[in-house]
């Protein structure tokens, strides 16, 4: 499986698994510039920018260990363009992480695993 499949199917499973639990889907692969998002969803009044870490199997860093700080660096920025173009500066917000083992489809949802 391409990394690009991976990510998609990853991207996907943890988008319904957060929808399942009350979140709403607001973009996928939001981009600014060379930035991206996985997903932006809203849980209740809190925006959330959600970053998707698929993996294959055993023996890979786990999916929060990838999320290091230039790409949460990344993450931020692109939230910010985010905030900018809906004029949502007052919104308050959250930064996720959701694990996602392919081979099982069990999804870890780390909420306000980073802080800008």
């Amino acid at each position: 499986m391409s990394t690009k499949t991976a990510g998609s199917k990853g991207e996907a499973i943890a988008c319904a698994y957060l929808e399942g639990r009350g979140c709403e889907l607001l973009e996928k692969n939001y981009r600014m510039g060379r930035y991206e998002i996985d997903l932006v969803m809203r849980d209740g009044g809190t925006l959330v920018f959600v970053e998707v870490k698929a993996r294959t199997g055993q023996g890979a860093i786990l999916g929060r260990e990838a999320v290091n700080r230039t790409k949460q660096q990344h993450i931020i920025r692109a939230a910010q363009g985010y905030l900018q173009q809906h004029n949502a500066f007052d919104a308050p917000v959250r930064f996720d992480v959701a694990e996602v083992d392919l081979a099982t489809g069990d999804v870890t949802h780390i909420p306000a695993a980073f802080t800008a």
